[in-house]
């Protein structure tokens, strides 16, 4: 919720979008979005704000995830494991 409050979401959107993340990751399936679409789309939102034309980008980033789309594939970062402090695709 913090990353949201900080990228602009207004507070009531911003907790309805983090029980809708929170009941993502509970339920498991790889084609919910989870946190890391939460930081897609907070880089897509601002990193990309002129090259999409993107006026409003703490709107563009509420209705996204409100609407539970993922984020491009290539800007959500991967997994990071506590253990050997890899990403998921190189975890020892």
């Amino acid at each position: 919720m913090g990353c949201l409050l900080r990228a602009g979401v207004w507070s009531d959107h911003a907790l309805r979008i983090d029980s809708l993340i929170t009941q993502n990751v509970r339920r498991g399936h790889s084609y919910l979005p989870d946190l890391r679409d939460v930081l897609g789309w907070i880089a897509f939102c601002y990193a990309y704000r002129a090259k999409h034309r993107i006026q409003t980008s703490a709107a563009v980033l509420s209705a996204s995830l409100s609407a539970n789309r993922r984020c491009p594939d290539h800007l959500r970062p991967p997994y990071i494991c506590s253990v050997c402090r890899l990403d998921e695709a190189h975890c020892a």
